[in-house]
């Protein structure tokens, strides 16, 4: 390919003010309408959100440590995280649902009951 015949494109990003400057032909993926630094940022973003979520989730075991199948018949069998929320399956156990809130530190709980308590 001749220098002639190279095509560039010019592309500002406005939220951290470089210019980019990529081939026309052979950098196609790079026509996106974010910068390097834009993509990071939006990484970073998710990967703190994902960490809270996850902090969330340790911590709201430890706070129902008490409602847990070993020490209450009927219990939380698992807490884990699903999507944007914290999914709570419950052995079965109207007092242990009832005890449970809908949100904990800003993450929605799902609560799902996944077996049946027999009483003898």
């Amino acid at each position: 390919m001749r220098p002639q015949d190279v095509e560039y494109k010019v592309w500002h990003c406005k939220v951290h003010h470089i210019t980019i400057h990529y081939l026309v032909k052979q950098d196609s993926i790079s026509t996106e309408t974010q910068c390097w630094d834009c993509i990071r940022d939006a990484n970073n973003k998710k990967n703190s959100r994902e960490a809270k979520l996850q902090l969330a989730r340790k911590q709201f075991s430890e706070e129902f440590s008490h409602l847990w199948t070993p020490n209450v018949v009927g219990g939380i069998v698992a807490a884990k995280v699903d999507g944007n929320s914290i999914n709570v399956s419950i052995e079965t156990s109207a007092d242990v649902l009832n005890q449970l809130p809908n949100e904990y530190r800003g993450f929605a709980v799902s609560k799902q009951i996944v077996g049946v308590q027999i009483n003898e």
